[in-house]
């Protein structure tokens, strides 16, 4: 084997590539600098070699080089477009919003983390918004066929709905309105009661002035 064939360094542990994506987050603006001019590649390159020190100071599986971490870096985000990419091609494919749509596969968080972090100056944009707006195009371009079960399931229950609620504004209506008679009767015969009491009154003071009388 020849000497100078490069060595291959050991593989990334997951908490290697946490330890390097948070790491990266404290200096992103610098490392991901659109600039290519001479002062803006120094400082990218002094900066790498800080990161590698701490990377380093904080692990002890293996040693890498800034060379190695950069590298590495370069790898985690060219596999979390890919993976992005690929998911947005499943749903176009497949249609999100397919009550029979499946994920082409449960989203990693660790990838979408990168995601969100390189979208800011990567060119990417707002991925959720492009994401959201791929599924409106596809959708309105979608033969209305492929939903019309569902949508004829939506009207169902709609109908059944409107035909509930009409049913139970009439037992409401009705249980006002035993309500009201109710009420009627109990005043009636408050009414009724009180009548009796003034004719018995009216009765016993005739009596007593027959009494009087008499005497």
């Amino acid at each position: 084997m020849s000497d100078d064939k490069r060595i291959r360094s050991p593989n990334w542990l997951s908490s290697e590539k946490e330890l390097l994506l948070s790491l990266v987050q404290s200096y992103f603006n610098i490392i991901e600098n659109k600039k290519t001019d001479g002062v803006t590649i120094k400082s990218k390159l002094a900066q790498w070699k800080i990161i590698a020190d701490q990377y380093n100071r904080r692990t002890s599986h293996c040693f890498r080089t800034a060379e190695n971490l950069k590298a590495q870096w370069e790898s985690l985000k060219k596999v979390a477009r890919k993976d992005a990419a690929n998911n947005r091609r499943h749903m176009i494919q497949t249609g999100s919003e397919d009550p029979l749509y499946i994920p082409l596969k449960k989203e990693d968080p660790f990838l979408q983390r990168i995601l969100c972090l390189i979208s800011t100056s990567a060119g990417l944009g707002n991925m959720i918004e492009k994401q959201k707006s791929n599924r409106d195009t596809r959708i309105s371009r979608r033969p209305i066929h492929t939903n019309t079960s569902s949508l004829e399931l939506l009207r169902k229950k709609k109908i059944e709905a409107i035909e509930l609620q009409k049913k139970l504004a009439v037992e409401e209506m009705e249980r006002k309105k035993v309500l009201h008679d109710l009420d009627t009767q109990i005043k009636k015969q408050i009414l009724r009661q009180e009548k009796i009491k003034t004719n018995l009154l009216l009765i016993k003071r005739r009596r007593l002035l027959a009494c009087r009388n008499t005497k």
